[in-house]
């Protein structure tokens, strides 16, 4: 959307989002309660091995998670790759692209400088989805998004990372790469 007289404006993560029933969103595995629980209990973990799960977690979502953090696919989400990698935990950014102002939250951006002057460093991004529904088709309901995001992360590191997304799907744990 545009404000009045102002520039163009958007959210990639407003595209992908399926609709619910309205007694499905606030339900205790399902909706807008569930996915924020997740979605902070994922957030307070830096690197493997994780802290014990917080005990004010809905049975529900500590069961999910649990079986979440245990599939092999996902540790590489959770593997710091190098002592100088740095992660970001749902950070908040805004950028310019093509005349448009896009703002963002980022769930888990993993940074590993350069090893030399002459290499390149990496950016893993990922994005945690607690959607029900098979992993690819959930993964490609939110391509647009993940590409836009590995679009601004190119812009804030300046050509210097490669950078590789991928969407994290709770339910049926996998990790499926966009770009």
């Amino acid at each position: 959307p545009r404000p009045k007289g102002g520039p163009l404006r958007a959210r990639p993560s407003d595209s992908g989002h399926g609709s619910l029933p309205g007694a499905a969103l606030f339900s205790e595995s399902a909706g807008l309660t569930f996915g924020t629980e997740v979605h902070e209990a994922l957030a307070e973990i830096e690197w493997f091995p994780c802290p014990a799960l917080s005990s004010s977690l809905s049975p529900a979502a500590a069961g999910i998670l649990r079986t979440f953090l245990a599939a092999p696919e996902i540790a590489e989400v959770f593997e710091r790759p190098t002592p100088r990698s740095e992660v970001w935990r749902e950070r908040s950014i805004a950028c310019r692209l093509d005349g448009t102002t896009y703002t963002a939250q980022m769930d888990r951006v993993v940074i590993t400088p350069p090893a030399s002057k002459s290499a390149k460093g990496r950016i893993f991004l990922i994005d945690f989805k607690t959607d029900q529904g098979e992993p690819a088709e959930i993964a490609l309901r939110y391509k647009s998004q993940l590409e836009i995001y590995a679009r601004i992360l190119g812009v804030w590191s300046g050509g210097r990372h490669e950078i590789t997304a991928a969407v994290a799907t709770i339910r049926k744990p996998a990790l499926v790469r966009i770009c």
